[in-house]
């Protein structure tokens, strides 16, 4: 399965501009420090990536760096379908939870406790979604994250975050890479 993936990368303290240096140039090597940043989750975020282009999002984003310096609103746009995104997936874990099991946490181990021993495989989906869940509150970058900030080490957007980001969106870029797993 393949899901678009945004590395947000702080350029004045990462990937500071050169003098001389041609904009091509610039692109590339803010992509090759997303991709040099995020290699460790090999097996974690992915299994197979395409860096040098948005891989089957190429239309979409036929350049897979977005400078917050030419297209402040895209980024933010962006950005913000990124926090939605994970919005919706805890609601949507939380929601399938506690309509099985309560809105206790208590109630939601102890049901998924009894599931695990009774060997039920639906009980084994209800503990992956409370693991998705834990980890989206966590910051943790996974595959299901389809985000990570090389500037915070998570793949967590808060609103301090989202707040630089508007104060300065020519300090930032979003690079778009294609992930598999």
């Amino acid at each position: 399965m393949h899901i678009l993936h945004r590395i947000l990368v702080h350029l004045p303290g990462d990937v500071p501009a050169s003098e001389g240096e041609s904009r091509r140039e610039y692109l590339e090597r803010i992509r090759f420090y997303a991709e040099v940043e995020t290699e460790e989750f090999y097996e974690t975020a992915y299994d197979w990536r395409e860096t040098a282009t948005a891989g089957r999002w190429r239309s979409e984003y036929p350049e897979n760096v977005l400078l917050g310096s030419e297209d402040g609103g895209m980024l933010l746009r962006e950005l913000k379908e990124i926090q939605e995104s994970q919005a919706l997936e805890i609601e949507y874990c939380m929601d399938t939870l506690t309509k099985c099991f309560g809105d206790q946490l208590s109630g939601i181990i102890s049901g998924i406790q009894k599931g695990a021993m009774d060997g039920s495989p639906m009980q084994i989906s209800h503990a992956f979604l409370l693991k998705k869940m834990a980890k989206l509150l966590d910051g943790e970058y996974f595959y299901d994250s389809c985000f990570y900030d090389t500037a915070k080490y998570t793949a967590r957007l808060d609103e301090s975050t989202m707040r630089e980001i508007q104060e300065k969106p020519q300090d930032w870029a979003l690079v778009f890479f294609d992930h598999h797993f």
